[in-house]
């Protein structure tokens, strides 16, 4: 398979980079706010907000909504997921909840349950969860082509 990565497209999750982590066999319940990367591989129930990157790893269970940079989801988030640079869902991935990101990557096997809003990069301003007022250009342009 030949892959190319637009320029200027956002790098995925480093997991070598990870600060914070919730390790196997441990269950967390409570909101975790930080500035560092987090990477998930017990179970969180809460919040995640970081302004890095955040991981969840194969059997990590994230029964959450989720913000973050770039996110990577080898195991399973359950609640809203926002990532202002990135979201990828690898083959053993499921996300069960609304998405919003710039970029999505879906790896074949990977689940994703919910509706996908795609913005435009860092959308910090507007609230999480907003719809944007105006069409999309392509659509406009679209029906601009086929007016007879």
């Amino acid at each position: 398979m030949i892959r190319s990565r637009r320029e200027g497209a956002a790098a995925p999750p480093d997991p070598g980079a990870v600060s914070t982590i919730v390790g196997k066999g441990t269950e967390v319940k409570g909101n975790l706010k930080s500035s560092a990367s987090v990477r998930v591989d017990g179970k969180l129930e809460g919040s995640v907000e970081t302004s890095a990157d955040l991981i969840v790893g194969e059997g990590g269970l994230l029964l959450a909504n989720a913000q973050a940079a770039s996110i990577l989801v080898a195991g399973e988030i359950q609640g809203q997921v926002r990532a202002t640079a990135r979201l990828e869902i690898t083959s053993s991935g499921r996300i069960r909840g609304d998405v919003e990101t710039p970029v999505l990557v879906v790896n074949e096997g990977g689940h994703l349950d919910g509706k996908c809003t795609m913005t435009a990069g860092d959308r910090s301003a507007v609230a999480f969860g907003a719809t944007a007022a105006a069409a999309p250009a392509w659509e406009a342009a679209a029906s601009s082509d086929h007016k007879e």
